[in-house]
C-alpha cells in the first residue's frame, strides 16, 4: 500500500510541476520556480484527487516541500507514503 500511495503522491507532483523524479525531493514551496501560489493550489487538487481527501486552509499553508507534505498526509489523514 505504502509503494502505491508514494506512486500517487509522485505523481501528482510530477503532473503539477512537470519534474521528473530526480527532482522531487529539491522541491519546495516559493523556492522552485515551479511551485508558485498557482502551482500550491493545482498540487492540492491533484493531491485531493487522489488520495480521497480535502485540505483545509491550515493544511495547505502547512504543504511548504515534497517532504512535508508526505509528513502531512501521514499525520493529519493517515496516509502512509
Amino acid at each position: 500500500m505504502m509503494a502505491e500511495n508514494l506512486k500517487k503522491y509522485n505523481a501528482a507532483f510530477k503532473e503539477v510541476f512537470g519534474v521528473d523524479d530526480a527532482f522531487l525531493n529539491t522541491l519546495v514551496y516559493k523556492q522552485s520556480d515551479e511551485w508558485n501560489s498557482m502551482g500550491q493550489i493545482a498540487l492540492v487538487s491533484a493531491l485531493e484527487v487522489a488520495f480521497g481527501i480535502d485540505f483545509d486552509m491550515e493544511d495547505i499553508f502547512a504543504l511548504t516541500s515534497y517532504e512535508v507534505g508526505k509528513e502531512l498526509l501521514r499525520t493529519k489523514f493517515d496516509i502512509e507514503i
